[in-house]
């Protein structure tokens, strides 16, 4: 297959390229091309199963999602399939070899969408390694330093919404106007992940089995 060449690259490359230049309006029109990217692999009962921002590319704010070598049909997938990814983008569920499912891929598309709306990589300030992976399996979430409507905010905490904020549109103009109001640092945040904008999805199956060992651990420590 040939792609087209995309000058922007990736949508990592892209934050760091353009954050700065890209207003509200523009970060919800990459989500929405993103999803409707997502949307086209599921309606055809396919999970991508390696969903993240450096398998996403643009061309102005135009997204493609790329990299399907690990995508299966949803009938074909198996819990002990091995697990591939980048780590924070991985679905807590898939962490516990649960197995993938067209839902794990939403999670990671949530994670996705707090990067483009704070132009930060997810959990930017944690080594990835299997404590991450064990807070992520507790619940840990990045977190938004800057406003965002409450309405987007909660789409994201969880994943999958069909309410309908007729209210959205004045939460975005508070939240613009609360953001101008914020330092410069925090605004337009500028950090590398691991010193480099190309994300390499590699087995995590050594974290899966160490997360595994360390929550029997925990189960052992509890009934004694």
């Amino acid at each position: 297959m040939v792609l087209d060449y995309l000058k922007d690259g990736n949508l990592r490359q892209y934050l760091l390229d353009h954050y700065r230049e890209l207003d509200f309006e523009d970060k919800l029109y990459l989500l929405y091309t993103i999803s409707l990217g997502l949307n086209s692999i599921h309606k055809k009962i396919l999970v991508h199963r390696d969903f993240h921002s450096g398998n996403i590319l643009v061309d102005e704010v135009e997204c493609y999602i790329i990299d399907l070598g690990l995508s299966r049909s949803v009938d074909s997938l198996k819990k002990e399939d091995e697990i591939y990814g980048v780590l924070p983008y991985v679905a807590p569920e898939v962490l516990q070899e649960k197995g993938y499912t067209q839902a794990a891929d939403v999670y990671s598309s949530g994670i996705v969408a707090y990067e483009v709306l704070t132009g930060l990589p997810p959990h930017y300030d944690k080594k990835y390694d299997v404590y991450l992976a064990l807070k992520i399996c507790e619940g840990t979430r990045p977190r938004f330093q800057i406003k965002i409507p409450q309405s987007l905010e909660n789409l994201i905490s969880s994943e999958i919404s069909d309410e309908r904020n007729t209210e959205f549109a004045q939460q975005v103009k508070i939240s613009e106007e609360f953001n101008q109001t914020l330092p410069e640092e925090i605004r337009y945040p500028n950090c590398l992940l691991k010193g480099t904008t190309v994300l390499h999805s590699e087995s995590l199956s050594n974290v899966t089995q160490e997360l595994s060992t360390m929550s029997l651990k925990s189960l052992n420590v509890e009934d004694e």
